[in-house]
């Protein structure tokens, strides 16, 4: 047992609701890219970042926009050559999505993020590379972690001149009531240990979840938009005075943009509308209503607030001219673009000396794995200059307005369509040829069949990720999991050994002779058959095949699987992880008795942090300062002692916490663990218990980087602190009941058999463990009997197990007996035959 604990720093123990304790299990290419959507992204330059699903923060280095082409479509480009960009650095940011990233005061070096797991971050990021065994890592610098939200963090903004060098304030905005803060950063960095940083103030009146948030360069004007469709404006100087409420939206406002002063705003929401307010006259000065077809997700406007460019659920990304009231398809994505960023730098150096209007370079953040980098030439319309005057923020809006008339182009062909048509001709088929989609092709093309020519913009840089887990599935004996990614990849991951044991290729887009058109279904076409049913039906066909190779199994639940992060996660609770059990020897202990058993959470929970348990004994025993950190000499002392316990190991006296040593470490080159967990409760505190709960992020761990402090023992889960230590008091495994009797003579079977005749061995029932094999059920016959066995007759030869007529496999347990032959809820009832290979009893 480890004498854990008694650091001056532990926290109070015990908590009334046991804490579930989570895992990550990751592809070794992992660091390479993301793996699932990417949710947001800041640009320029050549310096990108990006946050993911897969709770990253990643930096890329682009290629150089010097390569641009000079005509309106980037001659000398096509998709084929869009470069790619080259991985920095990855951080470990956030357990959970990372959903919203921005930098502070317009300083790349410094970054705030808000994430699922309701915490609010500031880094700074690395001017230079660092590399630990030949691996890019690290690129971001944890400042502070600020907890106050009770859900998920949806966005943060900061303004753009606020502050600098790290200081200046921001703000974020998440689900539930009153749920948009305003924070400052000097004040965060600054915070003690162990204290936790209070935002300046908490704007009053949001009564619902916020899904939209921005602020003037100033910040002095903060807006959100909601799930109810209202749009709320405050004054960040007067946090607690009531908001103005703008209402218009049919839906959740997905996103918000401020001018620099303030004084307009632009929001896009999912009734498909993009909508321009006036913030001094509290009023929708334009909407756009039929540019996108779908939800918008993302928008972002340029210097002037001259055009935007807007990105929906469905993909396609598309120019609004303010003025002129007019729109393009710029391109289309694989999936919802989740946030568009113009990338002005880029924009400069390509539009210096070219007579063009305007380049316009922008990068989205996408649903489908994928970021990146698309560039088109604007080319100036001579019909009308005065038309494409910059329109300047603070001009009036009366003369705005008479700018903002349709105005005529002297390129009818150009794809440009009118913002306000109506819903009868959607954007799509008015650029396109309208008409919708027919079976014939020809004039008729819709969505679906636009040609590589619609789109204005190319692409340019890419940023590629790695096809997230869509579909998971246990097999029954509860160490494997079957996972299946978006492009139709499978692989089998064994939990226990924290790898993938077998992989199978993933599936092509034309496969069994389907053409591409086949494979990508449309309506009306009953013969096509789409990429996804196919994924799935092979998913279902591969892990059905599994099942019949594993043969009849039943071995309880004991973790819980899920792949909300792109990857697959292991979650394990106090209530669940204890209940299956194995015997040491079919697990590979060849030394072990034939009784011993092991505890599969126990045992997964040792072999993730058996480096941490070893160095956290030596740190309780005295290698620590006076402050409580361990010394420097701590992973010498670790090792010492394992060379000395490794000596006197027997699993056969293994208690039911200890460690058996049956699942090995994982390598720290295929395998990096990742914990995460809920913080630990904090003591009662009866002055604040009117304002409500305080709100606590998920905590986050690297497991390959804990040094077995005090720290890391108080925010771990007690219970799995205890396993760790090996005095965890492991409840008693499920227990099965079964008759036994002799087996009846074969035609007279049914009707002994539904009597419950038959020569019995034993008065009553007998109780085992649930995994008790058929094999050992065999001995007891033989012991029962005192049945005399030569050497070389093995007691499944000897005795035959029957249940319901159906001899049963020796190596199946009570527990696949009950639910794949008894199939009842009353107690299982066996008989045995003895065969002929037996002796006659001893002593006759």
């Amino acid at each position: 047992m480890y004498p854990f604990g008694g650091g001056s720093r532990a926290a109070p123990r015990r908590p009334a609701r046991p804490r579930v304790f989570s895992f990550a299990l990751r592809e070794p290419s992992f660091e390479d890219r993301h793996v699932g959507g990417v949710n947001a992204i800041v640009a320029r330059g050549d310096v990108v970042l990006t946050g993911g699903r897969d709770g990253t923060i990643r930096e890329w280095v682009a290629p150089g926009v010097s390569t641009l082409g000079c005509s309106s479509r980037l001659e000398g480009t096509s998709e084929a050559s869009a470069s790619s960009a080259n991985a920095r650095s990855f951080t470990a940011a956030h357990a959970g999505w990372v959903n919203a990233l921005t930098p502070l005061a317009g300083d790349l070096n410094v970054l705030v993020s808000g994430g699922a797991d309701r915490a609010v971050k500031l880094w700074r990021r690395d001017a230079e590379e660092t590399e630990t065994n030949d691996k890019k890592v690290g690129g971001l610098t944890l400042v502070s972690t600020l907890e106050r939200h009770a859900d998920y963090v949806t966005r943060v903004a900061a303004p753009e001149t606020n502050g600098g060098a790290g200081g200046g304030v921001f703000v974020s905005a998440g689900l539930g009531q009153d749920q948009v803060f305003l924070w400052d950063a000097e004040t965060a960095s600054s915070n003690k240990q162990g204290v936790a940083a209070q935002p300046l103030a908490r704007f009053g009146g949001q009564t619902d979840s916020a899904y939209a948030l921005a602020t003037d360069a100033a910040g002095a004007v903060v807006v959100t938009g909601d799930n109810k469709g209202v749009v709320r404006r405050w004054d960040a100087r007067a946090p607690h005075e009531r908001a103005t409420r703008l209402v218009g939206h049919a839906g959740t406002v997905r996103c918000a943009s401020v001018d620099p002063t303030g004084r307009l705003c632009l929001t896009g929401s999912s009734d498909g509308a993009v909508r321009l307010w006036d913030l001094g006259a509290n009023r929708c000065v334009q909407t756009f209503s039929n540019t996108h077809g779908c939800s918008v997700w993302s928008a972002a406007p340029d210097a002037s607030w001259r055009s935007v460019v807007s990105g929906g659920a469905d993909g396609a990304v598309y120019v609004t001219d303010l003025a002129k009231r007019r729109s393009r398809l710029l391109f289309r994505e694989a999936g919802g673009v989740i946030d568009l960023r113009r990338d002005e730098e880029a924009t400069k150096a390509s539009s210096t000396g070219s007579g063009f209007d305007e380049v316009l370079t922008v990068w989205a953040a996408t649903s489908a794995s994928d970021a990146a980098r698309w560039s088109a030439r604007l080319a100036r319309d001579d019909a009308s200059d005065r038309e494409h005057e910059p329109v300047s923020p603070g001009s009036s809006l009366r003369a705005r307005a008479e700018r903002m008339s349709l105005g005529s182009s002297s390129r009818k062909d150009s794809g440009w369509f009118a913002a306000g048509t109506s819903p009868g001709m959607s954007p799509a088929r008015r650029s396109f040829g309208g008409g919708g989609w027919s079976p014939g092709g020809g004039a008729g093309r819709g969505i679906d069949e636009r040609r590589e020519d619609d789109a204005l913009a190319l692409r340019t840089a890419v940023i590629a990720g790695a096809p997230p887990a869509v579909a998971h599935a246990q097999l029954p004996d509860r160490r494997r999991v079957l996972a299946r990614d978006a492009a139709g990849g499978m692989a089998l991951w064994d939990v226990t050994a924290f790898k993938v044991v077998r992989r199978w290729p993933r599936l092509s887009v034309s496969e069994d002779g389907a053409s591409a058109e086949a494979s990508t279904s449309r309506e009306g076409n009953a013969s096509a058959v789409s990429f996804e049913a196919r994924s799935a039906a092979r998913f279902e066909t591969t892990l059905e095949a599994l099942k019949n190779e594993l043969g009849p199994v039943s071995v309880p639940s004991w973790f819980a699987a899920d792949n909300r992060s792109g990857s697959l996660a292991v979650t394990l609770s106090p209530s669940g992880a204890f209940q299956a059990e194995g015997y040491a020897r079919e697990l590979g202990a060849r030394d072990a008795s034939d009784e011993t058993k092991v505890n599969f959470g126990v045992q997964t929970l040792h072999a993730l942090l058996r480096k941490w348990a070893k160095k956290r004994r030596v740190a309780s025993n005295g290698a620590r300062d006076p402050n409580g950190d361990v010394g420097e000499d701590v992973d010498v002392l670790v090792s010492d002692e394992s060379k000395r316990n490794e000596k006197t190991f027997d699993v056969d006296k293994c208690g039911p916490c200890d460690d058996a040593r049956l699942f090995a470490t994982p390598n720290a080159n295929d395998f990096s663990p990742t914990f995460f967990f809920e913080p630990p409760e904090l003591p009662y505190d009866p002055t604040s218990a009117a304002a409500g709960p305080p709100g606590r992020a998920v905590v986050l761990m690297d497991g390959s980087s804990m040094l077995g402090t005090d720290v890391e023992e108080a925010l771990l889960p007690e219970w799995v602190v205890d396993v760790a230590a090996e005095r965890y008091k492991v409840p008693d495994a499920p227990k099965a009941s079964f008759y036994i009797a002799e087996h009846p003579e074969e035609e007279g079977r049914e009707s002994a058999l539904a009597s419950g005749k038959g020569t019995a061995i034993t008065s009553g029932k007998v109780t085992a463990p649930r995994v008790l094999s058929v094999r050992k059920v065999c001995s007891y016959v033989v012991a029962k009997l005192g049945l005399d066995l030569s050497d070389d007759v093995a007691v499944e030869d000897a005795v035959e197990i029957f249940c319901d007529g159906k001899k049963l496999d020796p190596s199946w347990s009570l527990a696949t007996v009950r639910e794949h032959v008894w199939r009842r809820g009353d107690d299982l009832r066996v008989t045995f035959r003895v065969t002929e290979a037996v002796a006659k009893p001893a002593g006759e």
